[in-house]
């Protein structure tokens, strides 16, 4: 009964020695961290915003450190980058943090609802920033040209215009540059009511670029713009007057959206050949033109005013 007594021991002890060996391997489990986070919390500096403005995040643990650099922040379950939010788009916005604390597990924060309306533009203006910058004074549709697939190319520009004649300062100025299709085979056909939108569709009616300078200061240059659109709610061309009405929306190249709205009297000016003698004596005619003559009317218009 002794010998096996001590069998039984010695096998116990083979065995809690192997299990031993065992947990204190490379393959072990790691120690957890008794003083790691249980808990995070998400907080915005603001919930109702307007399209353009934006929202920055903090992200707290349970422990009060402050972890919004190690989050993860999420918009409609997309992640942000960093903890600033700038919407391109009005609506409400669920917002929520995610968190690996010491212990390699994921926190999950709460939800904030972040609340994205329009800005109200006053009449004949564009909104930058949630300021409203007035363009009143009038407005140009400039023609640069046609292309060989029978595209127009126009550019859409409401002003301010501070002084008169040559020392005329223009320190609010919009360039929308939008195309339409030409049907005439002879004279220029003006654009028509309806939505402008940035990419590519059947009816031609594509917003190309944009320019936007605000109280001197160039903030959107043409090439820059990577969204833009334009609804022309109205337009007349009469002996009598020539009017219309559109509103734009822009993004910027630092993802704010600049939105304006204008209603009045439009000159039309004839940009599509370099002799202004040669416009003058055609300037209801059409003028097929290269793409890069296209550009450098645009360019000859834009610096006009600068």
């Amino acid at each position: 009964m002794k010998k096996i007594f001590l069998f039984l021991a010695v096998a116990s002890t083979a065995v809690f020695t192997s299990c031993s060996s065992d947990d204190n391997s490379n393959g072990g489990t790691t120690p957890t961290d008794p003083d790691a986070a249980t808990t995070i919390v998400l907080a915005s500096n603001v919930q109702n915003i307007t399209l353009g403005e934006s929202v920055t995040f903090t992200v707290t643990d349970n422990k009060s450190n402050l972890v919004t650099t190690s989050s993860k922040i999420l918009a409609n379950n997309v992640e942000i980058s960093g903890a600033t939010f700038t919407p391109d788009a009005v609506g409400v916005f669920t917002i929520k943090a995610t968190y690996k604390n010491t212990n390699d597990v994921t926190l999950e924060s709460n939800p904030v609802t972040v609340t994205v309306t329009a800005p109200v533009v006053a009449s004949n203006s564009v909104v930058v920033g949630g300021v409203n910058y007035p363009t009143d004074s009038a407005s140009m549709l400039y023609y640069l040209g046609t292309t060989a697939a029978n595209i127009n190319v126009f550019v859409a520009n409401p002003y301010l215009e501070v002084g008169t004649g040559e020392t005329a300062e223009y320190p609010n100025d919009v360039y929308v540059y939008f195309t339409s299709n030409q049907v005439d085979t002879e004279f220029i056909d003006l654009p028509t009511t309806g939505d402008y939108t940035f990419g590519t569709n059947a009816s031609a009616m594509k917003v190309i670029d944009a320019n936007l300078i605000v109280g001197d200061d160039e903030i959107l240059a043409t090439g820059v713009s990577t969204n833009a659109s334009m609804n022309i709610s109205e337009i007349v061309a009469t002996d009598v007057a020539s009017t219309w009405a559109f509103t734009y929306s822009i993004l910027l190249a630092d993802n704010t959206t600049a939105v304006g709205d204008y209603s009045g009297a439009w000159l039309f000016s004839n940009e599509s050949t370099p002799s202004a003698k040669a416009v003058k004596t055609n300037a209801n005619k059409v003028n097929k033109v290269s793409a890069a003559q296209i550009k450098a009317n645009l360019i000859k218009v834009m610096s006009r005013n600068k």
